[in-house]
């Protein structure tokens, strides 16, 4: 490693771990949300939806089943 990435890894340790874990999953919640909302935004004007906007939110959504699903059965 070079001096820039040792002081920024040691830079980002001294932060304590509980802030770094709520910073990070706000973030994440955000984008999240962000997203859903953007989707639905987009399902009340869907005459502007492209064929390829469409099938790539449909890959979307069935990701998102895959992974509620293989955690739904793991229990």
């Amino acid at each position: 490693m070079n001096k820039l990435e040792t002081k920024i890894l040691e830079t980002w340790l001294r932060i304590p771990r509980w802030v770094r874990l709520f910073t990070l999953s706000v973030i994440t919640i955000l984008v999240i949300f962000v997203a859903l909302f953007k989707g639905i935004e987009a399902l009340f004007y869907i005459e502007t939806l492209s064929f390829g906007k469409i099938l790539f939110c449909l890959g979307i959504a069935l990701f998102f089943l895959f992974i509620l699903y293989t955690f739904s059965t793991k229990g």
